[in-house]
Protein backbone atom coordinates (compact mmCIF):
# COMPACT_ATOMS: atom_id res chain seq x y z
CA UNK A 1 0.00 0.00 0.00
CA UNK A 2 1.38 3.39 -1.00
CA UNK A 3 2.01 6.01 1.64
CA UNK A 4 0.31 9.37 1.20
CA UNK A 5 1.67 12.92 1.47
CA UNK A 6 -0.06 16.31 1.69
CA UNK A 7 2.09 19.36 0.91
CA UNK A 8 0.61 22.78 1.58
CA UNK A 9 2.61 25.11 -0.66
CA UNK A 10 3.84 22.27 -2.86
CA UNK A 11 3.49 24.23 -6.09
CA UNK A 12 6.74 26.23 -5.95
CA UNK A 13 9.98 26.73 -4.06
CA UNK A 14 11.03 24.35 -1.30
CA UNK A 15 7.58 22.74 -1.10
CA UNK A 16 7.74 21.83 -4.79
CA UNK A 17 11.23 20.36 -4.40
CA UNK A 18 10.09 18.23 -1.46
CA UNK A 19 7.11 17.08 -3.54
CA UNK A 20 9.48 16.07 -6.36
CA UNK A 21 11.58 13.95 -4.02
CA UNK A 22 8.56 12.26 -2.42
CA UNK A 23 6.93 11.56 -5.79
CA UNK A 24 10.12 9.93 -7.03
CA UNK A 25 10.60 7.62 -4.06
CA UNK A 26 10.90 3.92 -4.93
CA UNK A 27 8.77 3.04 -1.89
CA UNK A 28 5.82 4.69 -3.61
CA UNK A 29 4.04 7.78 -2.32
CA UNK A 30 0.77 9.34 -3.38
CA UNK A 31 1.35 13.09 -3.37
CA UNK A 32 -1.29 15.80 -2.95
CA UNK A 33 -0.08 19.36 -3.56
CA UNK A 34 -2.26 22.18 -2.25
CA UNK A 35 -2.15 25.79 -3.36
CA UNK A 36 -3.79 28.42 -5.52
CA UNK A 37 -1.99 27.18 -8.66
CA UNK A 38 -2.10 23.47 -7.82
CA UNK A 39 -3.69 22.41 -11.11
CA UNK A 40 -0.96 24.11 -13.11
CA UNK A 41 2.10 22.87 -11.23
CA UNK A 42 4.64 20.66 -12.97
CA UNK A 43 4.08 17.45 -10.98
CA UNK A 44 0.33 17.60 -11.56
CA UNK A 45 0.79 18.14 -15.30
CA UNK A 46 3.09 15.10 -15.36
CA UNK A 47 0.51 12.99 -13.56
CA UNK A 48 2.75 12.49 -10.53
CA UNK A 49 0.65 14.45 -8.01
CA UNK A 50 -2.98 15.23 -7.25
CA UNK A 51 -3.94 18.91 -7.06
CA UNK A 52 -6.00 20.59 -4.37
CA UNK A 53 -7.00 24.17 -5.09
CA UNK A 54 -6.64 26.26 -1.92
CA UNK A 55 -6.49 30.04 -1.93
CA UNK A 56 -4.93 31.03 1.37
CA UNK A 57 -5.64 34.70 0.68
CA UNK A 58 -9.41 34.19 0.51
CA UNK A 59 -10.96 36.05 3.41
CA UNK A 60 -14.23 35.02 5.03
CA UNK A 61 -13.87 31.60 3.36
CA UNK A 62 -12.83 28.68 5.51
CA UNK A 63 -10.51 26.36 3.57
CA UNK A 64 -11.93 22.85 3.51
CA UNK A 65 -10.38 19.44 2.87
CA UNK A 66 -12.44 17.06 0.67
CA UNK A 67 -13.71 13.95 2.44
CA UNK A 68 -12.24 11.62 -0.16
CA UNK A 69 -8.56 12.34 0.56
CA UNK A 70 -6.38 11.26 3.45
CA UNK A 71 -5.47 10.20 5.99
CA UNK A 72 -1.85 11.08 5.34
CA UNK A 73 1.43 9.55 6.42
CA UNK A 74 3.26 12.84 5.84
CA UNK A 75 1.91 16.40 6.08
CA UNK A 76 4.15 19.32 5.08
CA UNK A 77 3.38 23.00 5.71
CA UNK A 78 5.63 24.86 3.28
CA UNK A 79 3.38 27.75 2.27
CA UNK A 80 4.49 31.33 2.85
CA UNK A 81 4.96 34.75 1.30
CA UNK A 82 7.52 37.51 1.45
CA UNK A 83 7.21 40.66 3.54
CA UNK A 84 9.94 43.27 3.37
CA UNK A 85 10.06 46.94 4.20
CA UNK A 86 9.44 49.29 7.10
CA UNK A 87 6.89 48.08 9.62
CA UNK A 88 5.32 51.54 9.74
CA UNK A 89 4.56 51.31 6.01
CA UNK A 90 2.32 48.25 6.41
CA UNK A 91 -1.33 49.06 5.74
CA UNK A 92 -4.25 47.28 7.37
CA UNK A 93 -5.20 45.18 4.34
CA UNK A 94 -1.59 44.14 3.81
CA UNK A 95 -1.22 43.12 7.46
CA UNK A 96 -4.39 41.06 7.28
CA UNK A 97 -3.23 39.41 4.04
CA UNK A 98 0.09 38.35 5.54
CA UNK A 99 -1.50 37.05 8.72
CA UNK A 100 -4.07 35.15 6.68
CA UNK A 101 -1.64 33.54 4.23
CA UNK A 102 1.24 32.85 6.59
CA UNK A 103 -0.61 31.70 9.69
CA UNK A 104 -4.39 31.87 10.00
CA UNK A 105 -5.42 29.89 6.89
CA UNK A 106 -2.67 27.23 7.22
CA UNK A 107 -3.60 26.73 10.88
CA UNK A 108 -7.26 26.20 9.90
CA UNK A 109 -6.22 23.66 7.27
CA UNK A 110 -3.83 21.90 9.62
CA UNK A 111 -6.46 21.66 12.37
CA UNK A 112 -8.91 20.11 9.93
CA UNK A 113 -6.32 17.63 8.70
CA UNK A 114 -5.42 16.61 12.24
CA UNK A 115 -9.07 16.09 13.17
CA UNK A 116 -9.40 13.75 10.19
CA UNK A 117 -6.26 11.89 11.24
CA UNK A 118 -7.66 11.42 14.75
CA UNK A 119 -11.00 10.14 13.41
CA UNK A 120 -9.09 7.58 11.38
CA UNK A 121 -6.74 6.83 14.32
CA UNK A 122 -3.89 7.32 11.87
CA UNK A 123 -0.58 8.78 13.10
CA UNK A 124 1.33 11.16 10.84
CA UNK A 125 4.68 12.85 10.39
CA UNK A 126 4.13 16.62 10.41
CA UNK A 127 6.82 18.82 8.86
CA UNK A 128 6.66 22.57 9.49
CA UNK A 129 8.83 24.72 7.21
CA UNK A 130 9.50 27.93 9.14
CA UNK A 131 12.56 30.18 8.73
CA UNK A 132 15.75 31.29 10.42
CA UNK A 133 13.95 34.66 10.62
CA UNK A 134 11.81 33.07 13.35
CA UNK A 135 14.79 33.49 15.69
CA UNK A 136 17.09 35.91 13.83
CA UNK A 137 15.47 39.36 13.90
CA UNK A 138 15.68 41.39 10.69
CA UNK A 139 14.62 45.05 10.65
CA UNK A 140 12.97 44.86 7.22
CA UNK A 141 11.05 41.60 7.85
CA UNK A 142 9.36 42.36 11.17
CA UNK A 143 5.90 40.97 10.46
CA UNK A 144 7.28 37.99 8.54
CA UNK A 145 9.57 37.15 11.45
CA UNK A 146 6.73 37.41 13.97
CA UNK A 147 4.52 35.07 11.93
CA UNK A 148 7.35 32.58 11.44
CA UNK A 149 8.08 32.67 15.18
CA UNK A 150 4.41 31.85 15.79
CA UNK A 151 4.60 28.95 13.33
CA UNK A 152 7.75 27.61 15.01
CA UNK A 153 6.20 27.79 18.46
CA UNK A 154 3.07 26.04 17.17
CA UNK A 155 5.32 23.25 15.87
CA UNK A 156 6.95 22.87 19.28
CA UNK A 157 3.56 22.73 20.99
CA UNK A 158 2.32 20.13 18.52
CA UNK A 159 5.51 18.18 19.16
CA UNK A 160 4.15 17.70 22.69
CA UNK A 161 0.45 17.39 21.89
CA UNK A 162 0.32 15.18 18.80
CA UNK A 163 2.17 12.12 20.12
CA UNK A 164 -0.11 12.17 23.18
CA UNK A 165 -3.31 12.58 21.14
CA UNK A 166 -2.28 10.28 18.31
CA UNK A 167 0.49 7.87 19.38
CA UNK A 168 3.17 7.33 16.78
CA UNK A 169 2.99 10.86 15.38
CA UNK A 170 6.12 12.97 14.88
CA UNK A 171 6.83 16.65 14.29
CA UNK A 172 9.84 18.07 12.44
CA UNK A 173 10.46 21.83 12.58
CA UNK A 174 12.71 23.13 9.79
CA UNK A 175 14.21 26.63 9.86
CA UNK A 176 15.97 27.28 6.52
CA UNK A 177 17.85 30.39 5.49
CA UNK A 178 17.45 32.20 2.17
CA UNK A 179 16.91 30.08 -0.94
CA UNK A 180 16.84 30.98 -4.63
CA UNK A 181 13.07 30.61 -5.12
CA UNK A 182 10.15 32.69 -6.47
CA UNK A 183 9.55 33.73 -2.83
CA UNK A 184 11.84 36.72 -3.48
CA UNK A 185 9.82 39.19 -5.52
CA UNK A 186 12.08 42.24 -5.36
CA UNK A 187 13.82 42.66 -8.74
CA UNK A 188 16.97 43.99 -7.05
CA UNK A 189 17.36 40.92 -4.83
CA UNK A 190 20.65 39.13 -5.63
CA UNK A 191 20.04 35.37 -5.37
CA UNK A 192 23.44 34.26 -6.67
CA UNK A 193 24.60 33.17 -3.21
CA UNK A 194 21.29 31.88 -1.95
CA UNK A 195 20.79 28.17 -1.32
CA UNK A 196 19.55 25.80 -4.00
CA UNK A 197 16.05 24.69 -2.87
CA UNK A 198 16.65 21.19 -4.29
CA UNK A 199 19.69 20.78 -2.02
CA UNK A 200 17.71 22.02 0.98
CA UNK A 201 14.84 19.64 0.13
CA UNK A 202 17.29 16.74 0.05
CA UNK A 203 18.47 17.61 3.57
CA UNK A 204 14.88 17.90 4.80
CA UNK A 205 13.97 14.54 3.28
CA UNK A 206 16.95 12.83 4.94
CA UNK A 207 15.89 14.29 8.29
CA UNK A 208 12.31 13.12 7.76
CA UNK A 209 13.43 9.58 7.04
CA UNK A 210 15.90 9.47 9.92
CA UNK A 211 13.70 11.00 12.63
CA UNK A 212 13.19 8.67 15.58
CA UNK A 213 11.83 10.85 18.37
CA UNK A 214 8.47 12.59 18.50
CA UNK A 215 9.97 16.08 17.94
CA UNK A 216 13.02 17.39 16.15
CA UNK A 217 14.14 20.91 15.21
CA UNK A 218 16.78 21.64 12.59
CA UNK A 219 18.42 24.74 11.14
CA UNK A 220 19.58 24.86 7.51
CA UNK A 221 21.94 27.81 7.39
CA UNK A 222 23.14 29.63 4.30
CA UNK A 223 26.92 29.74 4.05
CA UNK A 224 28.74 32.72 2.40
CA UNK A 225 29.12 30.72 -0.82
CA UNK A 226 25.43 29.77 -0.84
CA UNK A 227 25.84 26.16 0.26
CA UNK A 228 23.60 24.84 3.06
CA UNK A 229 24.85 23.86 6.50
CA UNK A 230 22.73 21.62 8.73
CA UNK A 231 22.54 22.20 12.48
CA UNK A 232 20.26 20.28 14.81
CA UNK A 233 18.51 21.77 17.81
CA UNK A 234 16.83 25.12 18.63
CA UNK A 235 18.46 28.54 18.46
CA UNK A 236 18.06 31.43 20.89
CA UNK A 237 16.69 34.69 19.46
CA UNK A 238 19.40 36.94 18.07
CA UNK A 239 19.84 40.21 16.18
Amino acid sequence: MKKSTFILGGTSGLGQEIARIVAGEEDGYEVTVAGRSAKDCELVRMGRATPMQLDLEARHVRPTIPDDIGPFDLIVWAAGMQQRGAFSDLLTDEIRRHCRVQFEAPVEILAELLRAQKRADYPMHLVMISSTTSWHARADETLYGALKAAQSHLARGLGLALPAELPGSKVLLVNPGGMATPFWKHPDQDLSRFMDPASVASIVWDEIREQQGSFKEIQILRQPDGTPKLERGPRLPTF
